[in-house]
C-alpha cells in the first residue's frame, strides 16, 4: 500500500548567503521575456531527485555557499547533493551526494563548502509549494515563483510530504561526483560569427585559460583572458534569441557564457554555444578558477545530451 500523504513543514533557521526553491525551470516562455531559469546545476538537482525516486522535475532547495540550517517538523526522506558540503544531522556528520532518513524534529546543518557554490536539499516527492507558469523555481531577477519571488529568510516554512517509511541510504558512485576544484574544459560549438574570428583569435580561444570574473552570477559567467574582435559590421546586430551556454562577446572583447537565468534576447555577437551539460559544472566554479575551451561538433554534443536525458528521464 502506498504511504498516506501527511503534510509537514521544514523551518529554515539559517538560510546562508542565498536560499531559493528550484526545479528544472520554466522553458517555453521566452517569447514573453521570461527566462527558463531553474537550478544552476541541474545535474546535481537531478541526482538528488533520482536518489529519492522523485520525478526529475521535483523541486529542491538551492543553497548558495552553505551556512544553512533547518528543522524537519516530521520524519522525511532527504537527499543532499552539489557543492562539497559537510552535512550534519543533529550534529552528526554524514556524507553528501546521498539520501537518508530523518526523524521528526531533526536539525540539518550544511556548512560552507570547501569547493563549489550550490548545494541541493531535496525531500521525497519535492516541496509542496505552488507552481507559477508550470514551475516552482524562484527567479529573483523577475520576482517570479513561490515566496513572492524572493529568497528565503530565517523562519521561512516550506511544506513537504512527511514519510514514516525508513529506507536504506543511497549514494551516488564516486565516479559520478564532479570535482569542482579541477580546471573545467568547456566544449564549444562555434557559431557563424565565431567562425569569422581570425586564425590568431581562434588559436587564443582554444589554447589559453580564462579566469572567472567576480562579477558573475546565475545569469552568466564573465571570463577574463584573451580579448576577441568581431568584424565591425557585426558589432551592431539585431537582437536575437539566446539560450543557455551561448558565448557572447560584448564591446570589451571579454567572453560571457550564459547560464540558467540568462536573458531571452541579446544584441552582442555570439562566438558559439557551450555544451548545456558543461554549463552546470561552470555554475559551480568560483571567481579566480580557470576554464578552457575545446572545439566540439554538433554530433558530439547531441550524443552526450541524449545519453544524459536517457539516464535521468
Amino acid at each position: 500500500m502506498p504511504e498516506k500523504a501527511e503534510y509537514a513543514y521544514l523551518t529554515i533557521e539559517k538560510p546562508g548567503a542565498l536560499c531559493t526553491l528550484q526545479d528544472l525551470g520554466r522553458p517555453g516562455y521566452a517569447r514573453f521575456g521570461i527566462s527558463p531559469a531553474g537550478a544552476a546545476d541541474k545535474y546535481a538537482l537531478l541526482w538528488a531527485n533520482r536518489l529519492l525516486g522523485n520525478a526529475p522535475s521535483a523541486s529542491a532547495l538551492e543553497i548558495t555557499l552553505g551556512n544553512f540550517s533547518a528543522t524537519f517538523e516530521q520524519s522525511a526522506q532527504v537527499a543532499v547533493t552539489g557543492a562539497a558540503v559537510n552535512v550534519r544531522i543533529n550534529g552528526e556528520k554524514i556524507a553528501g551526494w546521498a539520501s537518508f532518513f530523518v526523524e521528526a524534529g531533526t536539525c540539518i546543518d550544511i556548512s560552507i563548502p570547501p569547493e563549489g557554490v550550490y548545494s541541493y536539499l531535496a525531500v521525497r516527492h519535492g516541496f509542496c509549494e505552488a507552481e507559477r507558469l508550470g514551475s516552482r523555481s524562484i527567479t529573483l531577477r523577475e520576482g517570479l515563483g513561490p515566496n513572492a519571488g524572493e529568497p528565503y529568510a530565517s523562519g521561512a516554512l516550506l511544506r513537504y510530504n512527511a514519510s514514516q517509511k525508513k529506507v536504506r541510504t543511497r549514494k551516488v558512485h564516486w565516479q559520478c561526483i564532479p570535482n569542482f576544484n579541477e580546471e573545467l574544459t568547456l566544449r564549444l560549438l562555434l557559431a557563424h560569427q565565431g567562425e569569422d574570428l581570425s586564425a590568431g583569435d581562434l588559436d587564443a580561444l582554444f589554447c589559453h585559460a580564462f579566469a572567472i570574473d567576480p562579477n558573475s552570477n546565475k545569469m552568466g559567467v564573465r571570463l577574463n583572458g584573451p580579448t576577441f574582435q568581431i568584424a565591425q559590421s557585426k558589432t551592431s546586430l539585431v537582437s536575437q534569441g539566446t539560450t543557455i551556454g551561448d558565448v557572447q562577446l560584448p564591446a570589451d572583447g571579454q567572453a560571457i557564457v550564459l547560464l540558467a537565468e540568462h536573458q531571452t534576447i541579446g544584441g552582442y555577437p555570439r562566438l558559439g554555444s557551450v555544451s548545456q551539460l558543461d554549463t552546470y559544472q561552470l555554475a559551480q566554479r568560483r571567481p579566480g578558477q580557470t576554464v578552457r575551451f575545446r572545439q566540439a561538433s554538433l554530433e558530439e554534443l547531441q550524443s552526450e545530451l541524449q545519453k544524459f536525458r536517457k539516464f535521468f528521464f
